[in-house]
């Protein structure tokens, strides 16, 4: 009984302990508008601060392709990266928290589809999404699958008719219309939410890290602080 006592304080205080020995975090992510920007402002960075400043743990940002970000954490050059769905992604520690949740869309020309019946409508079809995604662990239909490294891309080759679909989350597709010359060619229905969950380095030091996010997201959601930090940035209803 005194053993498991010693061990139950010993695990109570070693993580302490061991946060003080990490001095930064190297987070990777792809650039997403008012999430993660490239100044290293948004919603995503503001919940990691949140959660390691008080550990004097200081942030470093980097932008990268989401195909590379997967990469530098699999391979230990970054502690995190932002982010992926439930065992998505081999070769790393999840989070138990989720942070946010994608709401998935198929994108396509207008006029191709006399009614949409959800996923099933993919079934067979040719379906895109970005490069190292992997929308097929989800979907419940078969489609034939085809990777793209951008969204720009995607567009053009649904343009093309290379492609019947491209889905992706509907930020990441409001955002490429916006600033797309063919938007008015396009409609979108949704087609599934997914949770998202930051993956870290399968090291020591990810572990904690990783233990620390967790420790971290159940007090900012207790506390009220995460809404706050949604409310900040008009992010919607937090995702819990």
């Amino acid at each position: 009984m005194k053993r498991l006592l010693v061990f139950g304080l010993f695990f109570l205080y070693s993580l302490p302990l061991l946060a003080g020995e990490i001095k930064t975090i190297h987070v990777v992510s792809e650039e997403w508008e008012e999430a993660t920007n490239k100044d290293g402002t948004g919603l995503y960075w503001d919940i990691f601060r949140a959660i390691y400043t008080p550990h004097s743990i200081k942030l470093t940002t980097q932008i990268v392709p989401y195909a590379r970000s997967v990469t530098m954490v699999q391979q230990k050059k970054a502690d995190v990266f932002v982010a992926a769905y439930k065992d998505e992604v081999n070769g790393v520690l999840y989070s138990k928290w989720h942070f946010d949740v994608d709401n998935v869309s198929a994108l396509f020309i207008k006029g191709k589809i006399k009614e949409w019946k959800g996923p099933e409508t993919l079934r067979g079809k040719r379906v895109g999404w970005i490069h190292k995604y992997k929308y097929d662990q989800y979907l419940s239909v078969k489609v034939e699958k085809r990777e793209v490294k951008h969204r720009v891309q995607a567009l053009s080759m649904l343009q093309k008719g290379r492609l019947d679909f491209f889905i992706d989350a509907v930020v990441d597709l409001e955002d490429e219309l916006k600033n797309s010359k063919i938007a008015d060619q396009f409609e979108m229905k949704a087609v599934m939410s997914l949770n998202l969950y930051m993956c870290f380095a399968q090291t020591k030091q990810g572990e904690l890290l990783r233990d620390l996010f967790d420790q971290g997201m159940d007090k900012l959601l207790k506390s009220g602080e995460l809404k706050a930090l949604y409310d900040k940035w008009e992010w919607g209803d937090v995702p819990f």
